[in-house]
């Protein structure tokens, strides 16, 4: 925070639907009280200059589940990681891979909520720990993909997902 004078007045961080179990600090103080997904943390205090805040939102790999209307998709899973959609190319994969790839979400499988005034498509199903983040500065000028194990063909392999947004630009390739 940079002001000319100290001022007191409340600052609103957005904390989004999909982060959970974020954190925030103000001049490297934890903010002790529960942060809600999907709101506004409010912070009020009398500034300073050169305070600063910390907001800290986690993005684990998530399953996303086919909402049971959704006929066609049954059977399908989506990999989240926080308000990214991810997908799988066949020029980072095992050859076959993207046609034949199934990802075990293991023992965390969470209901899908049956409630016909649901909008959502896809809800969350379980946490993919076993994905992580990979950072690749020089894959489509710097994007953040995901690895993790997956069963391709019945053969155990480990797999590469980009974001969505980055599909199809690096030569024609099964998606």
């Amino acid at each position: 925070v940079e002001m000319q004078s100290e001022l007191e007045f409340t600052m609103f961080l957005r904390i989004p639907a999909w982060s959970h179990n974020a954190q925030a600090t103000v001049n490297g103080t934890p903010i002790e009280r529960a942060i809600e997904s999907g709101s506004y943390l409010e912070i009020r205090r009398r500034w300073l200059s050169g305070d600063s805040i910390s907001l800290k939102l986690p993005m684990p790999v998530v399953a996303m589940t086919a909402d049971p209307r959704a006929t066609d998709f049954q059977g399908k899973t989506a990999l989240m990681r926080g308000p990214l959609l991810y997908c799988f190319e066949g020029v980072d994969n095992p050859a076959g891979a993207v046609r034949a790839l199934a990802v075990d979400s293991g023992p965390e499988t969470r209901p899908l909520e049956d409630d016909d005034k649901s909008t959502a498509l896809y809800q969350p199903a379980a946490a993919l720990p076993q994905f992580g983040p990979v950072e690749e500065p020089e894959l489509l000028v710097g994007v953040t993909v995901i690895r993790g194990p997956a069963f391709v063909g019945g053969r155990a392999a480990e797999v590469t997902a980009i974001p969505f947004y980055a599909w199809s630009n690096r030569g024609p390739t099964p998606m």
